[in-house]
């Protein structure tokens, strides 16, 4: 297929999906569907042709004159363009949250916000112009309360008579002004245009959201196209590719709950949360009154509506610093960590808070990891405090391993030890009734008998028999995407690993995989929710490659048209024919974990395969069209310098059929790998007695804390052969992926800069204690 056809292939895709949410009355998201359509294939006509006419249909007018513009360049002698143009330009514009394409890759948005605050003519201006133009709207009403619509009436009274009535959500939440006051479902039928108040976008879009459809909706975005258009030039701010509207949830807990699920910042928002997905639908499975609560979700698309909207411009917090555009990535981990990343997000946090406290669930619950942990337990904390008889309960990545136990998450009054498909609805069962279970297989609380063995939870072997994710806390999987519109949906055809025995792996878990059948029964679901591009989101999908052949044949039997990724085990039967099949099925990106590269290091490692089979999997994979990536670990014990030469060598040898070394790590020792649990069989002598490190670091052991023998390898040497690596496989153009060079230079500067301060003192210090 060349690029022509397939760009016509892809186009094609977006119109159906424009045709699916038409048919289900969604007409605003079928227009956020074809502007994202447009990011990929900026001037294709046939998406131009149905936008013009969606928004015209929508009374989106601004936009529809801009799509015919467009149009009209494209084809300057086509009537009936020219009509659609001239139709729009009579009409009064508005101005939504998409952005106007200046060039390649440019785009000017109009900010709200920024045309008041950085306004070069006095503000009453403003807010009478504006009135004058709400003014000559037909059947208007206003949408909002607070200090925007005071200032708006104080100078403009006359929009007094000019309004039919105001929309509130809460007839509460706002004193009188003098109109009519009503509620959505309360809306009279002479209502056509519906005015949105509020400087914010987030404020805003939500409001856009809730109104029902057939209405004229415009916000003060009206200014940019009316008498004073040409003054506010400085109104129009840079932007870059979004993906908003969106319909983003807001922080609402139902009242007379048993459970509340929360999901705290900063999980990747690309990806859904599958693990909550599976507690979900577990607890669905009871007749306990559950919600999920994706605070993660709102506070992401809220930071950068913010951001892109109505600072146009990077956030600063109060203490000067900068955030990162987008500080979810993976590289940002210690923002989240450290809480800085905490403070930009303080208000949402407050605002959950709040309104758990109002609703007050009997049970709340936490999926932790090491970004969320702070929030979470602030969350916990600060509910207690309020709520004394709510119970705390905790699961997720941060609490698989019972060695940890309450460690990671004290808050908890109970905590869900790895899999909680078969333990979660008894306990929060029980919890729900006012019982406290002790000594619950799977489950570690604080009521437990004191010195109680640990108790591993019943697993599931067959996996078909547990539901799938249905992510029905959402209004569409639409939202489940970046701020550029990048969605990356996870999903899962096996659990553990049958490995389990790599020496640094603390990842040890009986390995299962799903019937082909049931598990293309989820990824057809998926797409026909508008997901595309997958993750397999385990750790040895090939475990069985016979098996993963068997769901690769369903899905092209199926025809469902999807782009997978995934990590690959290195496997003896990784051949040529292997990985033309994942490529039919739609396999385009795959990460092998090979950790090593040479035969004594794999040895070390226990890996179980050796370079002859590394090299056949990473030839057979690239040669079927497969992006191939690699990870690798340096640092083991009983590696040599000879080790290093001969794998530096070796990955260069191979770097035609590598597309990029996506991760190269020194040897960290994970509490409860190999390396943990029996230390003295690898040489492995620690600093601080063993139990004194548990108790401080509760995942990983830091590099200083410890060395190996046979060779002499501490932190130090574990440094230079990394640098020597890195030096080593840019000098031979091998290509490094964007998060392994980030992660590169900051260990180089770390470096530097703990070189920079030694003291004599230290710096005299012997290496070997």
């Amino acid at each position: 297929m060349g690029q022509d056809d397939m760009a016509g292939f892809l186009v094609r895709d977006i119109l159906d999906e424009v045709d699916v949410c038409m048919a289900s009355s969604k007409e605003a998201l079928a227009i956020d569907v074809l502007y994202r359509g447009l990011w990929d294939h900026p001037g294709d006509e046939a998406l131009l042709r149905r936008l013009g006419g969606l928004c015209v249909r929508l009374e989106r007018w601004q936009e529809a004159h801009n799509a015919f513009g467009e149009l009209s360049r494209m084809r300057p002698n086509d009537p009936e363009i020219a009509v659609a143009l001239a139709t729009a330009a009579e009409k009064p514009a508005e101005i939504a949250s998409s952005p106007i394409r200046i060039g390649r890759g440019k785009y000017l948005q109009f900010s709200v916000t920024r045309c008041f605050e950085d306004a070069d003519l006095p503000r009453s201006v403003l807010w009478e112009v504006l009135g004058d133009m709400l003014c000559d709207e037909d059947g208007l009403a206003i949408y909002g309360h607070g200090p925007f619509l005071d200032e708006l009436l104080a100078h403009n009274p006359m929009l007094l008579d000019a309004t039919l009535v105001q929309i509130v959500d809460d007839p509460a939440e706002d004193g009188p002004r003098g109109l009519p006051v009503v509620t959505l479902d309360q809306l009279p039928p002479s209502v056509r245009t519906v005015f949105l108040c509020g400087f914010g976008m987030a404020e805003r879009m939500a409001r856009f959201y809730r109104l029902p459809t057939g209405l004229r909706i415009v916000d003060a975005g009206l200014l940019a196209s009316g008498p004073l258009a040409a003054k506010l030039a400085y109104a129009w701010k840079p932007t870059e590719r979004h993906a908003y509207p969106l319909d983003i949830p807001d922080v609402v807990v139902q009242p007379d709950l048993d459970v509340l699920i929360v999901d705290c910042p900063g999980r990747v928002l690309a990806m859904l949360p599958n693990g909550i997905g599976y507690v979900a639908a577990a607890l669905a499975r009871t007749a306990l009154r559950v919600q999920v609560l994706d605070l993660d979700l709102t506070s992401y698309h809220r930071y950068h509506i913010r951001r892109l909207f109505d600072l146009c411009g990077p956030i600063i917090l109060p203490d000067g610093t900068e955030m990162p555009r987008e500080p979810w990535m993976p590289e940002y981990a210690e923002w989240w960590g450290n809480g800085t990343a905490t403070t930009a997000l303080e208000d949402d946090i407050q605002q959950a808070i709040a309104r758990i406290i109002a609703a007050r669930p009997k049970i709340l619950g936490f999926s932790v990891n090491s970004s969320n942990r702070d929030i979470a337990g602030r969350i916990a904390e600060t509910v207690r405090q309020a709520c004394p008889d709510i119970v705390i309960l905790a699961g997720g990545y941060s609490c698989q391993d019972e060695t940890l136990g309450r460690l990671n998450f004290p808050e908890a009054d109970y905590v869900c030890i790895g899999e909680a498909d078969l333990t979660v609805g008894p306990l929060c069962e029980a919890l729900a009734t006012g019982q406290r279970p002790i000594d619950q297989p799977g489950v570690m609380s604080r009521f437990d008998t004191p010195g109680r063995r640990f108790v591993p939870g019943p697993r599931q072997n067959n996996l078909d028999l547990i539901d799938f994710p249905r992510y029905d806390w959402v209004p569409s999987l639409d939202v489940y995407r970046n701020y550029n519109g990048y969605q990356l949906t996870p999903i899962i055809a096996s659990r553990g690993c049958r490995w389990s025995r790599c020496t640094f792996c603390a990842e040890r878990f009986y390995w299962r995989i799903r019937s082909a059948a049931n598990f293309c029964d989820e990824l057809e679901w998926l797409s026909d929710h508008g997901c595309k591009l997958f993750m397999f989101n385990e750790s040895d999908l090939n475990g069985q490659p016979d098996r993963l052949v068997e769901i690769c044949d369903e899905i092209i039997r199926r025809g469902i048209k999807v782009a997978l990724t995934g990590q690959l085990r290195i496997h003896v039967k990784g051949d040529r024919p292997f990985f033309d099949k994942l490529a039919q099925a739609g396999f385009v990106a795959l990460r092998f974990g090979v950790d090593a590269f040479n035969d004594n290091t794999l040895r070390l490692q226990a890996k179980g395969y050796t370079m002859k089979i590394v090299e056949q999997n990473l030839r057979a994979c690239h040669e079927a069209g497969i992006s191939t990536a690699v990870n690798w670990v340096i640092g083991v014990p009983g590696e040599t310098d000879a080790d290093v030469e001969e794998s530096i060598a070796n990955v260069i040898r191979l770097k035609d059929h590598i597309d990029k070394v996506e991760n190269i790590n020194q040897l960290r020792i994970k509490v409860g790998s190999i390396y943990w649990v029996s230390p003295e069989k690898y040489n492995i002598r620690f600093r601080r007695p063993q139990q004194e490190l548990f108790e401080q670091y509760l995942i990983n052991i830091p590099s200083e804390e410890w060395w190996s023998e046979q060779p002499y390898i501490d932190q130090h040497v574990r440094l230079e052969r990394y640098e020597r690596t890195i030096v080593g496989l840019r000098d031979g153009d091998v290509h490094f992926g964007d998060f392994a060079a980030l992660m590169i230079e900051r260990a180089l500067h770390a470096h530097e800069a703990e070189a920079d301060e030694q003291t004599p003192d230290r710096m005299l210090m012997p290496a070997h204690p």
